[in-house]
């Protein structure tokens, strides 16, 4: 049997197939490209935006070998892809991030690349300032309806998800964090409701509906039309 080795990688609105042996995939994906480069220039996306939605779309499909294709090839710095793995094992847990840290850390150690350490804040700052976040991301109903048999998840959930990462603008705004988040959600599927949430943070940060449609179409090649239907479904509820 022929042995196919597809690799997608969006950068700059610019979908890229590569050492594809079969050559009727490759004419479908060259097709692709085409159109999904079009596409996401028209939309206006910044080939940051649409770098970091692929690498979170990798990271929660769990692909290591395409994550290590991309993270040597990336543009982006060492500390905001270590930053984007850090966020990713609030979202997919530590047993499926384990082997992406592992490899990245390889990656840099032979780069001669330094990671940029964080000391943590105390438990009531984390806390505190995750709560806040939350507010100012998706309202005070959210963490007050972490009660009751939420409680003790819900304080997980604002001292972890918020107060660990979300904090850090000084490497990833909110903004990207947001499309991170999406993208970690949209790409590992049944988490409609969480997705929801996070669209209408998107759009509270600046990034319109069109555009957020715009990435998740940039995305198909990695997680499939049957999860690319579902997050715009939910994009567009969320816009509602």
């Amino acid at each position: 049997m022929k042995k196919i080795l597809a690799v997608f990688a969006v950068f700059g609105g610019v979908l890229m197939s590569a050492d594809i042996e079969d050559t009727t995939l490759k004419a479908i994906f060259e097709n692709f490209e085409k159109s999904s480069k079009n596409d996401t220039i028209q939309a206006g996306l910044s080939p940051r935006q649409i770098e970091l939605s692929n690498l979170a779309a990798i990271i929660a499909s769990g692909s290591v070998r395409l994550w290590q294709e991309r993270v040597e090839k990336s543009e982006l710095k060492a500390d905001e892809i270590m930053e984007l793995l850090r966020q990713s094992t609030a979202y997919l847990g530590m047993a499926r991030i384990r082997e992406f840290i592992f490899v990245t850390s390889e990656i840099y150690k032979r780069k001669g690349v330094k990671i940029t350490d964080f000391a943590l804040e105390s438990d009531e700052n984390r806390l505190k300032n995750g709560q806040n976040l939350q507010i100012e991301l998706f309202g005070s109903a959210t963490t007050q309806s972490m009660s009751g048999d939420y409680a003790q998840i819900g304080r997980y959930l604002s001292q972890n998800c918020f107060g660990d990462y979300y904090t850090r603008v000084e490497i990833l705004s909110l903004i990207e964090r947001e499309i991170i988040t999406f993208f970690l959600l949209a790409a590992q599927g049944d988490t409609s409701a969480q997705m929801k949430a996070h669209a209408k943070a998107i759009f509270l940060q600046g990034l319109n509906k069109e555009k957020l449609i715009a990435l998740i179409n940039a995305n198909i090649a990695l997680i499939g039309y049957p999860r690319s239907l579902n997050a715009t479904a939910t994009v567009i509820e969320a816009s509602k």
